[in-house]
């Protein structure tokens, strides 16, 4: 390659180079005028100060620290020398004076090579100049036709980004969001983990994720290491009370009353040609398929929820269609608990239905904006690894004969579904 490449010999080291040029050998250490020597035999500091003043051993270990630093010195011009393949040029300038001493580098170099007849010399002031190269004048487009230039540019940019630009990706609560994109998070998030949902929203969904909902034991400890973790210990109490309620709603004791449900489950599907992906709180199955419940932590009141639900049911459209698609099960509704008030919305039937093809529908003609920063108002379907839940204390003796949740919390059944696949993970 015609290149250079400019390196200090710690950084040549290991590289090989057609050629190498070895320069800046023709300064010498100067001895500084106060040293101190650290005598690592011994046990000891050595300190001189010029001629004038010397610790008893000092004379003794410069001596040796001056056989070390030419020994480096020696170990360092190997490996410069040895980045060579095939020609190594050493330059041996350096500036006239009175004397040698102590000796340059490069005057060290020209001496050894001299007495062992070793490489060829050519002395740069008698060397035969290159001729400067022609300089080549180049046409320059007139404005027309560099305009004309970067419009076809630009064209042929914008299609190469179209044709590379990979998949299109949305999630659920992307579409609820842009159904109302006004909508307000209960929260400002102190510490955010995970790429949605507020501090208070993921607290309680952490505390949701693990905690045994038959009889909710250890919920305080678990609040509390959830609040902490996510900067509102002093709203501990609160997430406890949103727990509660959640735990005594109607979807959730008809999931325990089931016999198998699953908790945070993953699952994504494709549709006319983007990807769709969310997390469901909770999941179980029914005697005319499977239905799904999603917990929202708005800070709203009951007037409020009524506004917010019509927007979530495009959510809860989503999760329909994204379960269909990936599992090839019918699912029989989708039940969304407020956990601010206990309240329970729910979509079935042939409303569901419809809503499903809403959501084709609006996939189809592209899919809904995700902004990573905005907090989901109902804390979130995007939850990612990062936000997993903070072990605290015991959950409870009687957690391993919860047979209604399938095994034990400390070995949770956890999903992954996505379209395609040949069998559940």
């Amino acid at each position: 390659d015609e290149a250079v490449r400019v390196l200090t010999i710690h950084g040549a080291k290991g590289l090989e180079f057609p050629v190498v040029i070895m320069t800046g050998w023709g300064s010498s250490r100067r001895p500084q005028r106060t040293q101190v020597i650290p005598d690592r035999i011994q046990g000891r500091l050595e300190v001189g100060i010029g001629d004038s003043w010397r610790t008893p051993g000092y004379q003794l270990a410069a001596e040796r620290e001056k056989r070390a630093d030419l020994a480096e010195a020696v170990r360092l011009t190997y490996v410069a020398a040895t980045r060579a393949r095939d020609h190594l040029v050493l330059s041996l300038w350096r500036k006239e004076a009175w004397s040698e001493d102590p000796p340059t580098q490069a005057g060290a170099f020209e001496e050894s090579l001299d007495s062992g007849g070793l490489g060829l010399r050519q002395d740069l002031e008698a060397a035969e100049r290159p001729a400067a190269p022609v300089a080549v004048v180049l046409a320059q487009p007139s404005a027309e036709e560099h305009r004309e230039a970067e419009v076809a540019w630009l064209r042929q940019r914008g299609e190469l980004v179209r044709a590379l630009g990979g998949v299109r990706l949305t999630t659920a609560t992307g579409l609820a969001r842009e159904a109302d994109p006004d909508q307000e998070p209960d929260d400002v998030a102190i510490l955010r983990r995970g790429r949605g949902g507020t501090s208070f929203g993921r607290a309680v969904h952490g505390v949701l994720q693990v905690v045994p909902l038959d009889t909710l034991a250890g919920i305080e400890e678990l609040a509390r290491a959830q609040a902490a973790a996510e900067g509102i210990a002093a709203r501990m109490p609160a997430v406890v009370e949103a727990v509660r309620r959640v735990g005594a709603s109607e979807p959730v004791q008809a999931a325990l009353l089931a016999g198998r449900l699953w908790r945070e489950v993953p699952v994504g599907a494709e549709e006319s040609g983007v990807i769709v992906e969310g997390f469901i709180d909770l999941l179980y199955e029914t005697p005319g398929g499977l239905r799904v419940v999603d917990y929202k932590t708005d800070n709203a009141t009951a007037a409020e929820i009524d506004r917010r639900f019509r927007h979530y049911r495009l959510q809860g459209g989503a999760y329909a269609l994204l379960l269909e698609r990936a599992t090839g099960r019918a699912v029989a509704g989708v039940d969304f608990v407020f956990s601010a008030t206990g309240q329970v919305r729910s979509i079935a039937g042939a409303e569901l239905a419809a809503l499903v093809g809403e959501v084709r529908s609006r996939l189809a003609q592209g899919p809904a904006a995700e902004d990573e920063d905005d907090g989901d108002p109902g804390g979130g379907d995007e939850r990612e690894p990062e936000a997993e839940p903070v072990a605290a204390g015991e959950t409870g003796a009687d957690d391993s004969g919860d047979h209604q949740q399938g095994q034990p919390e400390d070995a949770q059944l956890q999903l992954s579904w996505m379209a395609g696949a040949e069998e559940d993970q």
